[in-house]
This record gives structure tokens, sequence and C-alpha cells, in this order.
């Protein structure tokens, strides 16, 4: 039928807005590729390194660079969130990372070489990483949108979906804007997980509440996402009251 085997991808060949994952030992971990080398994931407490920063990003020639936050509850102004949503805000540019994580310590994901790779709220397991830190010592491989129904059957779970991606620009903006904001909630490895967070950044869409699955709803005992009549669409700037229900 056609199917590729792998969904490998060269590093150099990711566009900003991708959802990717690595292999770890026997699990897939998750994120979203915001362009500049860098990655915005979601990860377990016992992962989470570094100190806990509180501000916004903004760009430079040739990194990211944290900037003082607004002091509005409302979190960044109109005009800081529109800048964000610019791709070109993100670029399309490899930074030189050397990995400084060795193979037996994986789970810090943050680095000194590259300005803000570990950066993220306290309290929060939103976390924004450099490639290099992202995938450790394993390769970074593309999750595939708008499959058909065979081929979502065919391959293995946590790697694709039928459910259709929306444009660069809204996945990058979500991504950013809970990186920002501490409204995703708690990490938990089969109701709340780092493939919840790349699949809502890249569709928008939420499992209202389903205390047996993830809020995609991506498990072997239920339908794909894109299969499912009990999504909802829920704007990021939105998630707080959506979670609240």
């Amino acid at each position: 039928m056609g199917f590729a085997i792998s969904h490998r991808v060269d590093p150099n060949e990711l566009k900003a807005g991708d959802h990717i994952y690595t292999w770890r030992t026997a699990y897939t971990h998750h994120g979203v590729y915001v362009g500049k080398n860098m990655v915005v994931h979601f990860i377990a407490p016992e992962n989470k390194s570094g100190s806990a920063f509180s501000g916004s990003l903004s760009s430079s020639s040739n990194a990211f660079k944290l900037v003082s936050c607004s002091k509005s509850a409302a979190g960044p102004s109109p005009a800081e969130l529109s800048h964000l949503r610019s791709l070109e805000y993100y670029g399309s540019s490899t930074l030189n990372c050397s990995r400084c994580l060795s193979s037996s310590d994986q789970n810090l994901f943050s680095c000194s070489s590259i300005p803000d790779c570990g950066f993220q709220l306290a309290n929060s397991g939103v976390v924004i990483s450099c490639l290099d830190c992202f995938v450790g010592t394993g390769n970074s491989h593309v999750y595939r949108f708008g499959v058909t129904v065979a081929e979502y059957y065919c391959k293995v779970r946590g790697t694709c979906t039928t459910a259709k991606s929306e444009p660069p620009q809204e996945v990058i903006h979500r991504a950013m804007y809970l990186l920002q904001h501490n409204v995703f909630g708690d990490y938990h490895l089969f109701r709340n997980n780092c493939e919840d967070f790349a699949l809502y950044c890249k569709t928008g869409l939420l499992i209202m509440r389903d205390s047996l699955t993830g809020c995609s709803g991506q498990t072997f005992w239920k339908p794909d996402l894109g299969l499912r009549n009990d999504v909802n669409k829920v704007e990021v700037e939105d998630m707080l009251s959506f979670r609240a229900r």
C-alpha cells in the first residue's frame, strides 16, 4: 500500500510547526519544533532541570532571549502575542549546539550552549529545549497528520493521526503561549502527557473529560482523535476555563 515504515527526518529538513518525536528505550517523547533549532515539549516533574524562570521570549539575530514578562494578569499583551505568531520570529536557521548530555543522563532537557535551552515557568511542565537536548542520543521523527484510516491502523500508535493539522502559525502560537502560561495542567503518564500536548498544539482539539484516556484520547482501546465525536475545539487562551469544567 506504499506506507512508509519510518518517519525519521534529517534535522535540516524540519519545518517550524512540525510535531516531532524521538524514541526512548520503550516509549516515544513528543514536542513541537518552533524553528531556530528549538523544541517546546511537556515533561514529567522528575524530568525538569535547571532553574525555573519567569519571563517571555523575544528574538535576536541568532537565538531566543529571555525578556521581562508583561505584568498584566492576562500575560503578554496582544502586540507581544502577535509578534510570537510570526514565523519570521522563529526563523529556519539551525544553531550549532554542543550536546552536553551523556548517554546515561537523557532526562535533563537543557544545556549551557544555547541561551534559552531549559526555559520553563515555575511549577510548569512545558519547557523549551534545543533539538539536540530533546533528541538526546536518538533521532528525530515527524508525526504524520491527515493519514487514512487504513494507514493509521497499520502504524505504531504514537506516530500518526487521521486528524488534520492547523497552519504552522497557529501551532507555534499555542506552543509558545503554553510555554509562557502555566495552564496545560499537571503531567500524567496516561491522562496528560507529551503526545497530548503536541497533538493539542497541532490541532486545537481536546477531549472534555475522560478519566481513562489522555486529553487527546490516543490510546489502544479508543478510536483515533480524528475519528472521535467527543472532541472539542479549544482556543489556547480559553485553556484554563476549559480545564476547570
